[in-house]
């Protein structure tokens, strides 16, 4: 029996999680185990799948999800996520996005992975088109995410293709403290923050001899 709290339909990404875990778990027992071969399994179960089972909590990825570089991993720093009571479904997500994007224009001439090896710098090129799309069906997350950014959050920003927004803190001490004005403040009384912390490192699958 498996017992989780990450929500469904907030952007947080418990599904493929869940999927990436285990197909890490299958490869772990295997005999002849797929390594890095791995990621091209999970991109069949979905677009976030195949990020799910490195062995690095950092990379650069492009194409659907399946092409990934790992990073160097930027030191833990605190989260505070807020999850409203509404939900977004992905594929509603996915078409309102094709329907408000218009012409779609290429970045990746423009991002390196140096500029990604510092909190500053992945907080200048940080940016979610889900963001706008989801904002003008959801005005309450432009709110959340401004609270965020105002308390000191570098990026704060929807997760995914939410609901859930985040704001990543430079100290823990900041981050409680933008929880705790968060849940006294009117907009937030159908919302929930809770503080979490990105990754350091991804726990390795051990197996029983």
């Amino acid at each position: 029996e498996l017992t989780k709290d990450i929500p469904v339909g907030a952007g947080l990404g418990g599904g493929s999680a869940d999927a990436g875990a285990v197909l890490r778990a299958l490869d772990a027992l295997s005999p002849a185990p797929l390594g890095r071969r791995l990621a091209e399994v999970g991109g069949k179960l979905g677009a976030d799948v195949p990020f799910m089972t490195l062995d690095s909590p950092m990379a650069l990825a492009w194409g659907r999800g399946d092409r990934l570089l790992p990073l160097q991993v930027l030191a833990a720093r605190r989260v505070v996520i807020v999850i409203p009571s509404f939900r977004v479904p992905t594929k509603e997500a996915y078409a309102w996005l094709a329907n408000d994007r218009g012409i779609y224009e290429s970045r990746s001439a423009v991002l390196s992975p140096a500029d990604l090896d510092t909190w500053e710098g992945v907080a200048a090129v940080a940016q979610n088109e889900f963001e706008p799309v989801v904002s003008r069906r959801h005005p309450e997350i432009s709110g959340y995410v401004e609270s965020l950014r105002s308390s000191g959050a570098l990026p704060a920003m929807l997760s995914g293709s939410g609901s859930a927004v985040f704001g990543v803190f430079a100290t823990p001490d900041g981050a409680e403290a933008a929880a705790r004005a968060g849940a006294s403040a009117p907009r937030d009384v159908t919302a929930r923050r809770i503080t979490s912390s990105t990754a350091a490192r991804v726990q390795r699958v051990e197996t029983s001899s």
